[in-house]
């Protein structure tokens, strides 16, 4: 576990390096866009055509920034000035071309505040991505209407919406009148949201195993109880920032004595050379299950699979109580089984997904009631981690705790179990 954070905690030291002290680069969260336009449907046409203005705008904030010598930027529109973690909302940005040389920039839009966790790349090509501003031409005006959700871990606090233009590596400068504030970065603040209330805290829903079906632990996923299960899908890298990483996503069951779990690891590179039982697993790939059922911070586990089916299991009596004393415990009930699409160990192939089962007995949960029942709620959270060859190991949370800290029980998900599916009326009869 010392491994995987200290190698998160170079990552995120090198990005916020580049975020905070370096203003010519792109560093880490700069997505380079195609140079060639994109071919439109004759209804695209339309609504380009709709966003090219033939009159000057009057926006709620006039901002007048003219970047170099080949756009200015008149103003903004904002939908809404406080917002809570998982809502959306629209900056319309009016946009005038002041060159008729075609001028390959793009559009980098952040948002920033203070606190840990609050950045958000938000770069777009204007108008849904069918104008690239090498199109706009001198005394042209583009209405980009760009909506977008504020990430569901998004922290409260007040941040700043930053807007620029690039090209490669260097930002394009800008001259900003009197009262629009910058950051020195070739960034100008747009806009300020307030984004209020708690964290998001993801909710994965469990259905019950009726007692007409049986699950067989060979991790295939074949029974008909799985596929009327739906998928809950890990959110992305643990530090809140979206990940490119292969999907990862978790079904749930219940019957009174077990919880079921069924993971799904898309994978290219599907290995595990480790295959003692409570080896340090977390050093290749795995999936990793934490259970705090009452949400009590106290007597959490900690359960692991990898793709050779090999489990660490580990139970601390607080936060990251002493491990050897916690991984010198074993849940004797605990059953898993996993099925590779494709072939464990073999490097140089192509593998497409690694499928994870698990059987967890309730009588060896901490905090958990003597039997689960519907509308009962445990606090999780679930971690995967994928190394491919000649790649650094990545990580994806299905609740990111926003620190690097994966034992972070304040973070956890909750896991609500549900009832029955409610069968549907019968139609009433008709009159013949």
């Amino acid at each position: 576990m010392t491994q995987r954070i200290s190698t998160w905690c170079r990552a995120l030291t090198l990005c916020a390096s580049l975020v905070g002290g370096l203003s010519g680069l792109s560093g880490c969260y700069f997505p380079e866009a195609s140079l060639t336009d994109v071919s439109l449907t004759p209804a695209q046409e339309a609504h380009v055509k709709a966003q090219l203005l033939s009159e000057a705008p009057t926006p709620q904030r006039a901002l007048n920034v003219t970047f170099g010598e080949a756009f200015k930027l008149i103003g903004v529109d904002v939908s809404a000035t406080e917002v809570r973690p998982g809502q959306s909302v629209t900056i319309t940005y009016y946009l005038e071309g002041l060159s008729d040389e075609p001028q390959d920039y793009k559009v980098l839009t952040h948002l920033q505040g203070r606190r840990r966790g609050a950045w958000q790349n938000l770069d777009h090509v204007p108008v849904r991505g069918l104008f690239p501003l090498h199109q706009l031409r001198r005394g042209q005006i583009i209405k980009d209407v760009h909506t977008f959700r504020v990430k569901p871990t998004y922290p409260a606090t007040t941040a700043s919406l930053y807007w620029g233009l690039y090209q490669g590596k260097e930002r394009l400068a800008h001259s900003t009148p009197k009262g629009v504030k910058h950051d020195g970065k070739r960034r100008v603040e747009v806009a300020t949201l307030k984004v209020t209330g708690q964290r998001y805290t993801p909710t994965a829903k469990a259905r019950p195993l009726s007692t007409t079906h049986a699950i067989t632990l060979d991790g295939k996923l074949d029974e008909p109880a799985w596929s009327e299960t739906s998928w809950t899908r890990f959110w992305g890298h643990p530090s809140g920032k979206r990940v490119r990483a292969p999907l990862t996503r978790a079904k749930f069951l219940w019957s009174p004595d077990a919880l079921y779990i069924a993971v799904e690891a898309r994978d290219h590179d599907v290995w595990g050379t480790l295959t003692e039982r409570d080896s340090d697993t977390w050093t290749q790939e795995v999936v990793e299950l934490f259970i705090d059922a009452d949400g009590d911070h106290r007597d959490y586990l900690e359960l692991q699979v990898t793709p050779a089916n090999v489990v660490f299991d580990a139970r601390f009596k607080h936060h990251r109580s002493d491990l050897k004393v916690a991984r010198a415990w074993n849940m004797t009930g605990f059953k898993s089984a996993v099925w590779v699409d494709g072939t464990l160990n073999e490097r140089e192939d192509q593998d497409r997904a690694w499928y994870v089962e698990m059987k967890v007995p309730v009588a060896e949960v901490p905090g958990a009631q003597a039997e689960l029942a519907a509308g009962q709620q445990w606090r999780f959270n679930m971690f995967r981690f994928d190394a491919p060859k000649g790649a650094q190991q990545e990580a994806a949370a299905l609740s990111p705790p926003l620190v690097p800290d994966f034992h972070a029980l304040d973070a956890f998900a909750r896991l609500k179990l549900l009832g029955p599916i409610k069968a549907s009326a019968p139609a009433a009869p008709t009159n013949p």
